[in-house]
């Protein structure tokens, strides 16, 4: 019984693992989706975020948008430069402050990101638009990133909140899981810009069993032994 509640927890983790992670949802948005270049605990990983605008929603010059990272998470030393952010593939102009003529200004502050589409500049982003958000070493576009994400030291699952004036709330679901050494092998599919990729997860729960002896065969039968001949009669005697 123990053994069969524990796989059937194993495999509910693996699909956490495979599925395109998001659970979300702010009424702007159609969908949104998360991945990242890792999941093992205390690791530095790329994130990317996906979001997905509604069709009768925009986001419009003065509105802002929050990601907030639970404890656990580190974005230490995070700058401007180690985010960009994208409007169906064309990357969008950002800074520390809406002070110049950037698209959007971006700021943290521990483990919150706030996301200000700047007034004035051209960078509102149309209804039914794709926003792509990286955060890590794949944030090259506006300025050289130079840190990652640091993942919780804790397995589990985790929820990156999205709030602000564009969007009503929500969040994203991350699952965080040990390294190889707990005997659960686990690959990642990559993912493509248009969504989840396919990929098959390695279980290794239990060893091979021993395959069973052969029989071992009959033993060939003794033959029979040769009779012996018959004795030659003796010649009559005269």
């Amino acid at each position: 019984m123990k053994r069969f509640c524990f796989e059937r927890f194993v495999y509910f983790f693996l699909s956490l693992l495979l599925l395109p992670i998001h659970f979300v949802f702010a009424t702007e948005l159609s969908s949104v989706y998360a991945t990242s270049t890792t999941h093992l605990t205390s690791a530095s990983a790329n994130y990317k975020f996906y979001l997905t605008l509604s069709g009768s929603a925009s986001w419009a010059e003065g509105e802002s948008l929050v990601l907030t990272f639970p404890s656990g998470y580190s974005l230490s030393s995070f700058t401007e430069d180690d985010i960009d952010v994208a409007d169906d593939g064309v990357d969008l102009t950002t800074a520390a402050t809406c002070a110049g003529s950037e698209h959007m200004g971006v700021s943290i502050s521990g483990l919150v990101v706030t996301f200000e589409m700047c007034a004035g500049d051209g960078g509102a982003i149309a209804s039914s638009s794709v926003v792509e958000i990286e955060l890590g070493l794949n944030a090259s576009a506006s300025g050289t990133s130079v840190y990652q994400v640091t993942n919780p030291s804790g397995v589990g699952s985790y929820f990156i909140a999205l709030s602000g004036t564009f969007g009503a709330g929500g969040s994203v679901i991350v699952p965080i899981t040990a390294s190889s050494g707990s005997g659960v092998s686990v690959t990642i599919p990559e993912v493509s810009s248009g969504g989840g990729g396919g990929g098959n997860p390695d279980r290794d729960l239990d060893p091979d069993p021993e395959p069973e002896p052969e029989p071992e065969p009959d033993p060939e039968p003794e033959p029979d032994p040769e009779p012996e001949p018959d004795p030659e009669p003796e010649p009559d005697s005269e």
